[in-house]
């Protein structure tokens, strides 16, 4: 069973955290992620590609493939990798291209 986690990510800036609950080597979670700007949905640029960015509690950094839906939303699977520290996990999307 996969629990997709939906979210809303604002490119003004704002710093609004959503939580995302896994516990440690949990594979079954992604995140679903819409991008408005101005109150708006944002649609990436065609041919850009996104990418998760996760910087684990002991220091290490993960750098995964993320999806770009035809919708435009984004989904990003957490990984092995993503989880396998205990702890809370920063991560952010970047899009390239």
């Amino acid at each position: 069973m996969e629990y997709i986690k939906e979210i809303t990510v604002d490119l003004s800036g704002e710093m609004f955290f959503n939580y995302i609950t896994a516990t440690q080597g949990d594979t079954a979670r992604s995140v679903k992620i819409t991008i408005i700007s101005n109150n708006q949905p944002y649609t990436p640029p065609s041919g850009a590609t996104a990418v998760l960015r996760a910087k684990k509690p002991d220091g290490t950094s993960v750098f995964d493939d993320a999806t770009i839906n035809a919708d435009g939303t984004i989904t990003a699977a957490l990984t092995a990798q993503v989880t396998a520290t205990v702890g809370n996990v920063r991560c952010e999307i970047s899009l390239y291209g």
